[in-house]
Formats: C-alpha cells, structure tokens, sequence
C-alpha cells in the first residue's frame, strides 16, 4: 500500500469512528514521502499517533518535531531485553510528545497471535513501570494478544493492550462485505472482558 493510499483508508476510519488513530509503519517509506508532508497529511486524516518500530528514539528529533506540529504523537517500542537505562531514557523522550505512551513489546522476535502470554510479561511490565513512574506515561502491552483471556490478564495490570496481528488474520478471513461486521463483533468481545 502506498502512503497516499494509507492516508485514504485512514481519512475513511477517521470519519466513521472517534477512537483514536495510530499508524504503524516503517521509517523509510515516510522519510521518501518526507517528513512535513507525511505529518501534514496525517493529521489532516484523523491520525494522531505514530509507531515507527524501526526508528531508535535519539534519532526521532525531526519526526517528533513535524509530528508534534501536527498534534500526532510518537510512540517507542520498549522490548523485554531493554535495559532499564534505556527505558528510562525512552520514556524521557517519549514525555515530551504529549499523548504518547510506553508500548511495552510482550515477546522477543516477530509479531504473531500466540496462544498464551509469556510467563516473564508481568515481572517486565513492573520493571518498566519501575523506570517510568516519574514520566506519568500510559504503559501498553502488544505483540502476540489476540484473545479476550489476553487482553483482561494485560490490562490487569498495565493501561491498555493493543491487538495488532489477529485483526489482519480475522480481516484476511472474510470477504469484503463481511469484515466490518466481524472486527467489531471481535473487537467488542475484547471491549466487554475488560468492562468497556
């Protein structure tokens, strides 16, 4: 899909929901488009937040100051093998764009439904918090959740969950005609193990 064509599918979500948008993708494919632009366009299609997974923090200055006069905000990844160090240092940089968050990857490797959470999640979450706590950031989890049992152990002791992966492979199930129906059957599933 090209950017133009993201910008498209987002301008339609935006206009049919008032959940909050954020694209992922990676950071080549914005930087041709060019930086200004991509924000310009974002924000004029209801986006107002960004992952870019493949983007260190340090390095995010120009994005972040495009981005922040756009009103989107940028979020990091924050993997179980970060040293607290980092995380701090993450969380630091992510403070300074207002509505971000610590989105804390569940699992090493490649995002994927998985079948059960790993055992070291929560121990990772409260050494993020650990490291975080000053920043008064929002911690999410994501990679690898795709059931209600998923998202009411997360979101039990973290802000959020994010589902990434099982909503492709649901979207991927159906014909066109039936996907919108079967993401929000799927998604209020999710909604109601956590009361809403």
């Amino acid at each position: 899909m090209t950017i133009n064509g993201c910008m498209e599918v987002a301008r339609q979500v935006s206009a049919r929901s008032d959940v909050p948008l954020i694209l992922m993708g990676y950071y080549n494919p914005l930087l041709a488009f060019g930086i200004e632009r991509f924000c310009q366009s974002a924000a004029a299609n209801g986006v107002c937040g960004l992952i870019i997974p493949d983007l260190p923090p340090e390095e995010a200055g120009p994005l972040q100051q495009a981005a922040q006069k756009h009103g989107i905000a940028i979020t990091f990844l924050v993997p179980p093998t970060t040293p607290g160090e980092r995380i701090a240092q993450i969380a630091k940089i992510a403070a300074s764009s207002p509505g971000s968050f610590i989105y804390c990857v569940s699992l090493s490797g490649v995002t994927g439904a998985r079948t059960e959470l790993p055992p070291h999640l929560r121990s990772f979450i409260a050494r993020v918090y650990g490291y975080t706590k000053g920043f008064k950031l929002p911690v999410v989890v994501g990679f690898g959740l795709s059931t209600p049992a998923h998202i009411a152990e997360v979101t039990s002791y973290t802000d959020g969950a994010v589902v990434g992966s099982a909503l492709v492979r649901l979207i991927d199930q159906y014909a066109q005609e039936e996907q919108v129906e079967a993401v929000k059957s799927y998604i209020l599933s999710l909604r109601q193990t956590r009361g809403g």
